[in-house]
């Protein structure tokens, strides 16, 4: 799969949106992050099956709670931070984001209600384009059934889901290249 001109979706959603141009106060909400910029990472080698399914576990939690986020009735109109930390909260207690990656959410969440808006469905459509991305890879070289339900069963679960999504990220990390 060709990677989309704005980088990596994987590392995107992945990683907590970083400062950049239309991110944060005043921006048009959309997230930035500096490890999306790059060379497609298409030639990666595929994740593992436990790499896969931990991804599709975290990034369909986030999903989950970006979309209940979208459908608060105050969505677009009023504040959404008091909700957004709530979500980021529950995200944290499931093991699924560590405090350092809900801080810099937060911190890039924007300010004004249409703003935050278009953040979450952006948001949803990055996370979204991550899971297909990892779906694919995960897919070229190992068979399996392709349902999300049934393949998380063979997931290990535990202490270890943070260090696990740590792994793919320096997994689609573009080689040659440091942490921004």
């Amino acid at each position: 799969m060709d990677l989309p001109a704005q980088g990596n979706a994987l590392q995107g959603a992945m990683a907590a949106p970083q400062a950049g141009p239309g991110s944060g106060a005043g921006g048009t909400g959309a997230p930035a992050n500096p490890l999306m910029a790059g060379a497609p990472v298409s030639a990666a080698p595929a994740p593992t099956h436990d790499m896969t399914a931990s991804t599709l576990h975290h990034l369909s939690e986030m999903r989950r709670h970006f979309m209940d986020l979208l459908k608060n009735p105050g969505v677009g109109k009023q504040d959404m931070k008091g909700p957004m930390l709530d979500a980021l909260a529950d995200l944290m207690s499931e093991g699924l984001l560590d405090s350092k990656k809900s801080v810099a959410m937060i911190q890039m969440f924007p300010e004004g209600p249409d703003q935050q808006k278009q953040w979450l469905e952006n948001s949803l459509q990055m996370l979204g384009a991550a899971q297909a991305k990892i779906l694919e890879d995960h897919r070229m070289s190992h068979q399996g059934t392709g349902i999300y339900a049934e393949e998380v069963k063979h997931h290990k679960r535990g202490g270890g889901h943070l260090d696990t999504i740590a792994s793919v990220m320096d997994h689609y990390k573009p080689k040659g290249r440091g942490r921004a």
